[in-house]
């Protein structure tokens, strides 16, 4: 590691998402993408291969200033981002071969789900970050797992990434010659203060309208045993030990996700949206109305449509290229009156693989709902951002340790990163027809938070591809069995919804 020098303060959504990883409140994130290896490289050999990879990810690191910083009074109101002038790939990459035979997407499974719990190393010493190579003997395919520090980037952060990792591979893969071989994996990062992305509140205004300030005040101080929160999760009590995550995977493929996407439009609606009617069902139908008489869930959105390209301050920053926490989210509440609707109709019976036309228009009416908020919330861009009430918050880790001690507020969160091409100019050839690198799946997952939703849903799916979407809970907070039947209502049910739609084509 080379010179260090302090760059800036952690900005909101930053020291938000650090509070939670110091306090041991959650952990990790990761993308991950399975990747096709050129003919040409695989059978140039392993040396080759590890030299493109390794080459690959460092131009990534080198254009990405918050994957060369650490982090100095993690626990402090105050902590800040320091640049390290270097970043050792020695220490950040991990690779594994793996036998023919092994179960190859079982093992990616555990490595995804340990790599989210491992804490990292030193924060002040080294960034938060690491990559996994899974490497199948005598294959043409490798998986690359990227988990990072919420604190670093956001969702879409991983995905750039991983778009970025794929790009560079690209490039490495043309040259006729190695400019670093694997035995020298420190990357220089010479230029990174110059360019350091600047967090939301310091080149965008976030105005907060009195009746959003009033209302999010009253929410606060309101006495909870007058006004009680129906919406409260009271059937997944917050308990900040054990903690554990675990998680459960269910791919859609690519002609039943069509069906999806075209039921979805055909009902005014959008895949995000009825993923949250989906498991509004599932759970009222699992759960009595004592233990949850309402719902309230939550929408992750990019807040990059929202920021400048190139503002007047820093004039080279692209914000929807650019590895950063750009990230905001709406809620979404279900009353009783819908809630007591899906309970009616799951006590008529849910078959296996059959949902009534009337239970299929709750979906629906209940989807439009959430397409509605969300469209609300879009329209308003910055103003009223929740993000803007962290200027009233002057230890975030106080916040979340008072948080900690209330009834939890939502359900389920959903966080969709959209659509990836992972056919590079929807072609995939380099002049002369070779095959070059290629995604053929990729997957999103999230660590428990302990204070946030009970339930985190995370999607992403290929153009021409299958939809991954993971599920991920806490241990012991939510039963694993009442879990993994929400997981498999979600696989069923869209399954059936996209087939419904194919069959008829």
């Amino acid at each position: 590691m080379g010179s260090c020098r302090v760059t800036r303060p952690l900005g909101y959504n930053e020291q938000y998402e650090l509070a939670q990883y110091t306090l041991g409140y959650s952990r990790g994130v990761s993308t991950a993408c399975r990747l096709t290896v050129p003919g040409k490289v695989h059978q140039s050999g392993q040396g080759h291969l590890k030299s493109i990879i390794y080459r690959a990810i460092a131009s990534v690191v080198s254009e990405s200033p918050l994957l060369q910083a650490t982090i100095k009074d993690s626990e402090s109101k105050k902590p800040v981002w320091v640049h390290t002038g270097s970043v050792d790939l020695g220490k950040h990459v991990e690779w594994i071969e793996l036998e023919p035979l092994d179960d190859r997407d079982g093992l990616l499974q555990e490595k995804i789900m340990a790599e989210l719990d491992a804490e990292f190393a030193d924060l002040t010493m080294r960034p938060a970050w690491r990559v996994a190579i899974l490497q199948w003997a005598e294959g043409e395919e490798l998986d690359v797992l990227f988990t990072w520090n919420h604190a670093h980037t956001d969702g879409m952060g991983g995905r750039i990434f991983l778009e970025r990792l794929q790009a560079s591979l690209i490039l490495e893969t043309q040259k006729e010659t190695t400019t670093m071989m694997v035995t020298n994996l420190e990357v220089p990062c010479p230029d990174t203060p110059l360019r350091f992305p600047p967090s939301t509140e310091l080149f965008v205004d976030l105005p907060m309208s009195m009746g959003f300030l009033l209302q999010q005040a009253w929410n606060e101080t309101k006495p909870t045993s007058i006004f009680p929160n129906p919406n409260t999760a009271t059937w997944a009590p917050i308990k900040t030990t054990p903690y554990k995550t675990n998680v459960r995977t269910f791919t859609v493929n690519n002609a039943t996700l069509s069906g999806v996407l075209v039921a979805c439009r055909s009902n005014q609606t959008t895949l995000t949206a009825l993923l949250h009617g989906l498991i509004l069902l599932s759970l009222a139908s699992r759960l009595d109305e004592d233990a949850a008489p309402s719902f309230a869930s939550l929408t992750a959105i990019d807040q990059r449509r929202f920021l400048p390209s190139h503002p007047q301050s820093y004039p080279w920053l692209e914000p929807s290229a650019t590895i950063a926490n750009y990230v905001t989210n709406t809620t979404h509440e279900f009353n009783k009156a819908l809630v007591s609707q899906m309970r009616a109709q799951s006590d008529q019976g849910l078959r296996e693989d059959e949902i009534s036309d009337n239970t299929i228009e709750l979906i629906w009416s209940a989807s439009r709902r959430v397409r509605a908020d969300m469209e609300a919330r879009l329209q308003k861009g910055l103003r009223d951002d929740r993000l803007g009430l962290m200027k009233f918050v002057s230890n975030a880790r106080t916040l979340f340790e008072k948080e900690v001690r209330k009834p939890r507020a939502l359900s389920w969160a959903i966080s969709n990163l959209g659509m990836m091409d992972g056919i590079p100019s929807r072609g995939g050839v380099h002049t002369g027809g070779e095959k070059t690198w290629e995604v053929r799946r990729a997957q999103f997952t999230l660590s428990a938070h302990v204070p946030d939703a009970a339930l985190l849903i995370a999607a992403v799916s290929l153009k021409g591809g299958d939809l991954v979407t993971t599920c991920s809970w806490q241990d012991t907070v939510v039963e694993d069995t009442l879990a993994e039947r929400v997981v498999k209502d979600l696989e069923r049910w869209m399954t059936r919804i996209g087939f419904s739609v194919v069959s008829k084509a």
